[in-house]
């Protein structure tokens, strides 16, 4: 009898053994499940925000090249309107030498009838 109550106590404690490790088991289940979700959640926060950095990085280049485009054809232009008015001046001076070879052989010429009806 002794033998039986020693039995069915060893029994018990197993049993009561075996219920606790499950309840542990479940509970560290449950704590596993809230530290997945928690690192889910830092993993799609830590997503979310390198996605903004991309963006907002994306974006100043965008605005950066934008802004060289701009400075760019700024500087085209005003290269432009200097070979304009390079051009103008050369065409200017080519006038003024025509114009000066012009006078002068119309001079040699008004002197050269002058010496003749001299």
């Amino acid at each position: 009898a002794a033998e039986e109550a020693h039995s069915a106590a060893v029994l018990e404690i197993e049993a009561s053994h075996a219920v606790t490790v499950v309840e542990a088991e479940a509970r560290g289940r449950a704590a596993g499940e809230k530290e997945a979700k928690a690192m889910v959640i830092e993993a799609e926060t830590a997503v979310k925000k390198m996605m903004e950095a991309a963006l907002a990085a994306a974006e100043e280049a965008h605005s950066k090249t934008m802004s060289e485009m701009e400075d760019a054809h700024a500087v085209a232009v005003v290269e432009a309107e200097a070979r304009g008015r390079a051009e103008a001046e050369m065409q200017a001076k080519a006038m003024v030498i025509e114009a000066e070879t012009a006078v002068k052989k119309m001079m040699e010429a008004a002197l050269a009838a002058a010496e003749e009806a001299h």
